[in-house]
């Protein structure tokens, strides 16, 4: 059965310092009976369950983590383990997010005006005609950054072109289906290990749901003195997207 030995003396850590205090370190441990062969071997050690993992806190020394391992093995019974100690600035940590926020216009059609009142046309000896008209809708994005310990990629096709199914940590108040998760992207420089996310969400107040209306001759209807029940039946709402529980994420 395996053992382990930690901060092995005869492995003496090193480590380096700046003005804010430890850049770096590493903590040596002593992996003893680990089985296999090469580097299964070393992996075994390096996955032993007293051996800190990635983006495990220094015991004694704030805001250092493990960024990585390195294994030796010194003997038949004993493989060396380097574990690897940096510290993590502000801009580095997962806990930390980067947020922008802003507004623009996205052009759409309608045919109502600003309160609600159907558009429409007249002409001497003819029907009234309903009218159709580009307006702008204020559209908030929000986006936020952090650098997060593995690939976002399962998380980028479980949430993008979903919708919030209740208020969540950037906005708690929201009500459900008015914000968009539009994009889920990440970066890593270091193979794989660490990556640069960034997530951007749009928000729309009437909802993302589209509206759709029974239309005459390529026009919509003209509601005007239709009963409550034949308005709702001409012109509907359609939930096309789904929604997700956006805490999941822990963005905030």
């Amino acid at each position: 059965m395996s053992s382990i030995v930690k901060d092995w003396v005869s492995g003496r850590p090193g480590g380096e310092r700046d003005e804010k205090g430890w850049l770096s370190t590493e903590r040596v441990h002593a992996v003893y009976e680990i089985t296999g062969a090469g580097y299964k071997k070393l992996d075994k050690a390096i996955s032993h369950p007293g051996v800190e993992a990635l983006g495990d806190e220094h015991l004694s020394i704030k805001d250092m983590f493990v960024v990585g391992h390195s294994a030796r093995a010194v003997d038949d019974r004993l493989v060396e383990v380097r574990v690897k100690y940096q510290r993590r600035d502000e801009a580095d940590n997962p806990d930390y997010a980067e947020i922008s926020i802003g507004t623009s216009l996205v052009q759409s059609e309608t045919n109502i005006d600003k309160d609600g009142t159907i558009l429409k046309t007249s002409y001497p000896g003819l029907e009234d005609q309903g009218g159709l008209v580009p307006k702008d809708d204020e559209v908030s994005d929000t986006v936020i950054r952090r650098r997060e310990l593995g690939s976002p990629g399962a998380k980028s096709r479980e949430f993008v072109g979903k919708l919030n199914e209740a208020g969540w940590r950037v906005d708690p108040t929201a009500a459900a289906r008015t914000w968009k998760c539009s994009s889920i992207t990440g970066v890593s420089n270091d193979g794989g290990e660490f990556y640069a996310v960034v997530y951007q969400f749009m928000y729309n107040a009437d909802t993302w749901d589209p509206v759709y209306q029974y239309t005459i001759d390529g026009k919509p209807a003209d509601l005007t003195g239709l009963t409550a029940g034949e308005i709702a039946a001409a012109r509907k709402i359609a939930q096309i997207k789904a929604t997700k529980d956006f805490n999941a994420l822990g963005l905030a």
